[in-house]
């Protein structure tokens, strides 16, 4: 079965853009890669469910900021879009009603949350904070989302090695519910929550590893595991980056830069606690971002600094990746979407 996968690009030249490819989830294979927009450094974007706007962090000469487009059966039309001084954010989400745009920005320490109008358009910011009064330490908020109960909004922040959840309503951020605090200096990076929503994965940048925590709406986040992120023969490894679940909430994968590596793990029935099934080499360099088909059958993995995409098979056991063998040129990838 083919499915569409989108793909965005962290460079300043006519090569940025978010393209569209095809993905054989049987074998790998890999076709029709086709630049469908020209916006500059979308490092990270997301899709909303109708799968007809991708909302992405664009840069434009001294400014950064967010933009949505609309796909069209060849191209990409971006209708709408903010900017601001400085830095483009790192970080792109939005809720399930599709009426907020959430950003956090690394480089400013700045959280967003912008308003949407009814055909998806951005219509303004509805609330922000800085990071910076924090402390202690240097804000660089990673990732931004809500709780899968929408009752937080919650903020990974690299730099202050913490999750921040902030009581939200209606796009607003409220007072500080909660800080969870990970080992000093690991780096807290990307996050993802299983389909039941009482369980949360993170992986940590500096120290490689996954975080299990368990979340509830009167208890916030509570971490209760530490793992390494990758197998043996790369204990003195790192730079973690990407952290992705299957649909049906078995399998857990994730990258790492430094080494240039992808792992799997299955999903403990009994404790939720991942367990490592396999590591790979990535294929090329800085995998920076990966991501898992619905089917839960091929993965992408998006080489930075080598520019290739580089497809694996989850075996039919479940406990093997296999590299297909596939793999096309594209200039820094950074961001795969299915």
């Amino acid at each position: 079965m083919k499915k569409e996968v989108y793909i965005g690009t962290y460079s300043n030249d006519e090569n940025s853009g978010i393209f569209r490819m095809d993905v054989d989830t049987e074998t790998g294979k890999m076709n029709g890669l086709t630049q469908i927009s020209k916006v500059l450094n979308p490092s990270y974007i997301v899709m909303n469910k109708e799968k007809k706007l991708i909302y992405s962090v664009l840069k434009d000469g001294n400014n950064g900021g967010v933009c949505v487009s609309e796909i069209t059966d060849d191209k990409m039309v971006p209708f709408s879009k903010i900017l601001s001084d400085g830095h483009l954010p790192c970080h792109v989400n939005i809720d399930k009603n599709k009426s907020f745009l959430f950003t956090a920005n690394y480089g400013t320490g700045v959280i967003r949350i912008y308003s949407l109008g009814k055909n998806g358009e951005i219509t303004g910011i509805s609330s922000e904070r800085d990071h910076n009064d924090l402390g202690p330490g240097e804000t660089h908020p990673h990732y931004i989302g809500l709780t899968p109960d929408e009752k937080y909004l919650f903020v990974v922040d690299l730099g202050l090695d913490m999750i921040i959840l902030y009581n939200y309503s209606s796009g607003k951020i409220g007072d500080i519910f909660q800080k969870v605090l990970f080992k000093k200096g690991c780096g807290p990076r990307h996050i993802v929550f299983d389909n039941t929503g009482k369980y949360a994965y993170l992986i940590t940048e500096y120290s490689t590893e996954i975080v299990t925590m368990e979340y509830s709406e009167r208890k916030g986040l509570e971490i209760t595991d530490y793992i390494s992120a990758l197998g043996a023969g790369f204990a003195d490894e790192g730079d973690g980056a990407a952290i992705r679940l299957s649909k049906d909430g078995t399998r857990l994968f994730s990258s790492s830069r430094k080494p240039g590596t992808v792992s799997m793990f299955t999903i403990d029935k009994d404790t939720k606690k991942p367990v490592l099934l396999d590591t790979l080499a990535s294929g090329g360099e800085h995998p920076r971002d990966i991501n898992i088909d619905e089917d839960g059958k091929v993965l992408v993995a998006a080489n930075r600094f080598s520019n290739n995409l580089v497809t694996f098979l989850v075996s039919e056991d479940g406990k093997k990746l296999v590299k297909s063998g596939y793999e096309l040129q594209l200039a820094e990838p950074t961001c795969v979407v299915f």
